[in-house]
């Protein structure tokens, strides 16, 4: 894979070769995912137009949330799989995810973890910028920058530092603040909303957090070059996609659209915990 000419372009893109077992599971997943959820919206009375964008909204919520499980847990492929059915099972209860949210997550964790083992460009981190931003204004809370902003800043002090990224760290900052001097106000934006959806939620992140916390040891290897994931970036990647949660989940109403990542996160949870129980 270290030859794939998608890194002739980004260094944090990770194709989908067919020739490995998983991936090629995961292709014949999604176009299902994308059919069945189609046909459940067009079976529910919508016309072609809404079941067509059902469609690809299931295609693309799979293959999210299966990239960033990759992500989480670079040594469990189970939980890569578990965390997108429990994604697309949210779903049928909660129908408008935000993609961008998700995709933002993942190309922070790739950012900091290094997981295809190479550096971010210059141009990723524009890019990956441009979704922090986004997804700030998206959501209206200048919070998102901060995370995104401690992502850059996490990868410009980890071992083999990217010192590039404290000019990205600084963007996001500005741009927060910017948000801020617009009347956004973050203390305003978040509060606790108790409720069962809140509450498994909240039980899914502080388990996930404990996880992420007490990881000690990685062995899977980078795409490019075949050296061995840094767990100090492995766990700092795991802990901004949670920072990313955290600031989701608090904005009011704002839970739903957050579920599927929380779907991610409970299914690296599950397998996490089952794993270790399994060792003892």
């Amino acid at each position: 894979m270290s030859n794939h000419r998608v890194y002739r372009v980004t260094s944090i893109g990770r194709p989908v070769e067919p020739k490995h077992p998983t991936n090629r599971a995961i292709l014949i997943v999604m176009p299902i995912a994308g059919v069945t959820a189609g046909l459940v919206i067009l079976m529910q009375g919508a016309g072609l137009a809404a079941s067509a964008a059902g469609a690809l909204n299931g295609f693309l919520v799979v293959f999210a949330c299966w990239a960033l499980g990759r992500e989480l847990a670079p040594d469990d492929n189970t939980a890569a799989f578990l965390g997108a059915g429990l994604a697309f099972m949210s779903l049928w209860w909660w129908p408008s995810p935000s993609l961008l949210l998700l995709f933002t997550g993942l190309a922070l964790s790739r950012i900091v973890n290094r997981s295809t083992g190479l550096t971010a460009r210059a141009s990723d981190s524009v890019i990956v910028s441009a979704l922090v931003i986004w997804t700030m204004i998206s959501l209206q809370t200048p919070l998102v920058g901060l995370v995104g902003a401690l992502a850059f800043v996490l990868d410009a002090r980890l071992a083999a530092p990217n010192r590039r990224q404290w000019l990205f760290a600084i963007a996001c900052l500005a741009a927060a603040a910017v948000q801020v001097w617009l009347g956004v106000n973050p203390g305003s934006w978040a509060r606790i909303d108790p409720t069962p959806q809140f509450v498994v939620t909240a039980a899914t992140l502080l388990t996930f957090a404990i996880l992420s916390l007490t990881l000690r040891t990685v062995s899977s290897v980078g795409d490019v070059g075949g050296q061995a994931l840094h767990p100090s970036r492995v766990r700092s990647g795991m802990l901004s996609v949670w920072l990313l949660s955290v600031v989701t989940v608090l904005h009011p109403g704002a839970i739903d659209i957050a579920m599927p990542l929380g779907g991610v996160m409970a299914g690296v949870v599950l397998t996490g915990f089952a794993g270790r129980l399994r060792s003892h």
